[in-house]
């Protein structure tokens, strides 16, 4: 299967985020593709750029005779879960899906909700009933007043204060729709979203009806790596691999803290623990490779002040699949104080096997990723596996894959006849 040299691949790029400009300007830089349209949920007419016309997300169907392969760069937060198989009935398509996590379900996510809207309801019900009470009181006392004021009036005296006659209404505010304490903020709720596997068949099931290829959870991290993983452990009988991410801000965690409610702006580092990364480096054993063993999380966010910090602080902290695995710190900042300290999206991978294939005779294979920009790298293997998403499309191929599943020589600008010359040649 060859591609023609004067045949262009045309892209759509969803989402117009980080991801979604980088994979924009990605695609413009590639020889045998053409970025026909980029697609938004907010305003096409403030999103207008150099790199192709923007159009609202919900006209990409319409685009179907003129786009072979769109790169969905939405996340979790902006509904990638839903748009994938929709899209997958018309393009092929390529996401970032991030993998993580065995979420509650969304009953279980409803009936969390709404036990705590009951007290809250509960609460706001007794607030009103108080106030009805010392309203009642009040009109008692005024009608005492008013009698007391004309006797005493009449016998030249003043007339006395109101006693019992305060309100409420100092030290209570709104909060979804309901008058609470002021110590009480709007309450937090865990996201909801699929997990990977059912996301996986509902996007498999949408290609193969309509003979679509779909790429999922594409990136360095799942993705390039996760290939890399899948080749050093198959080459010996008994492989030991080790995978460090970090120090750097992973776009798909901050993505997740995001995905809250009452969330303006989050960063989430990945940092390797130091005494584990330094005897897997020196050969030495450790006897503890769970993710909390290697890794721990540096969160930072900027809340909004109507949602309570400390519930939210909780919720991250205790996100099931994703910062429940880790030891993880949360710091609140303000917007001035995370662009001025955390705008670089610098990030970090390494991987490093090790197998024994005879007695006393050791190999190693090692791999390591460091990027200036996360965005950036990420969307450049997008684009790479937009192309073998068409390719795989064009030899017959359908339904939902990954990067572990796909030939990588399908990745490449170059056919496979002048690869196999190069390598020759090599």
């Amino acid at each position: 299967m060859t591609q023609q040299e004067d045949t262009r691949i045309r892209v759509g790029v969803v989402g117009f985020g980080n991801y979604g400009k980088a994979a924009a300007k990605a695609v413009g830089k590639c020889r045998d593709m053409e970025l026909v349209a980029i697609f938004s949920k907010r305003d096409p007419q403030k999103l207008q750029n150099s790199y192709a016309k923007v159009y609202p997300t919900d006209t990409v169907a319409q685009f179907a005779d003129r786009i072979d392969v769109v790169i969905i760069c939405d996340t979790l937060a902006t509904k990638l879960q839903e748009e994938t198989p929709q899209l997958a009935q018309y393009f092929h398509t390529v996401d970032a899906h991030p993998l993580r996590g065995n979420p509650p379900s969304a009953a279980e996510v409803d009936a969390k909700r709404q036990l705590r809207m009951e007290e809250l309801e509960n609460m706001a019900k007794d607030i009103a009933a108080r106030q009805a009470a010392l309203d009642a009181a009040a009109g008692v006392a005024q009608t005492g007043v008013s009698q007391a004021t004309s006797q005493a009036t009449a016998d030249g005296n003043a007339a006395p204060g109101g006693e019992g006659t305060e309100d409420l209404d100092e030290g209570i505010h709104e909060v979804s729709g309901m008058m609470l304490p002021a110590f009480i903020k709007e309450p937090i709720f865990q996201p909801v979203y699929k997990a990977f596997p059912d996301y996986f068949a509902a996007v498999d099931q949408a290609g193969q009806s309509t003979k679509h290829v779909s790429l999922c959870a594409v990136g360095w991290e799942p993705g390039l790596m996760s290939m890399f993983r899948v080749i050093s452990d198959s080459l010996f009988p008994k492989t030991k691999t080790y995978t460090f991410w970090g120090r750097g801000i992973s776009m798909q965690w901050s993505n997740a803290i995001r995905a809250f409610d009452g969330v303006l702006d989050a960063v989430a580092y990945q940092v390797p623990k130091e005494e584990p990364l330094t005897a897997v480096l020196n050969g030495e054993p450790i006897y503890d490779d769970s993710r909390k063993a290697l890794h721990y999380m540096e969160c930072y966010v900027v809340a909004d002040p109507a949602y309570d910090k400390e519930q939210l602080r909780e919720e991250i902290m205790e996100m099931p699949g994703w910062f429940a695995d880790y030891d993880t710190q949360v710091t609140f900042l303000s917007r001035d104080e995370m662009r001025e300290f955390h705008s670089r999206l610098i990030h970090a991978g390494l991987i490093l096997s090790r197998a024994s294939t005879s007695q006393g005779v050791n190999e190693q294979i090692k791999l390591e990723i460091d990027m200036d920009d996360n965005p950036e790298f990420t969307a450049y293997v997008m684009v790479a596996a937009a192309r073998a998403a068409y390719r795989a499309g064009q030899a017959g191929w359908s339904g939902a894959h990954t990067m572990m599943e796909i030939p990588p020589i399908w990745m490449h600008p170059d056919s496979p006849e002048k690869l196999r010359f190069q390598i020759s040649e090599s």
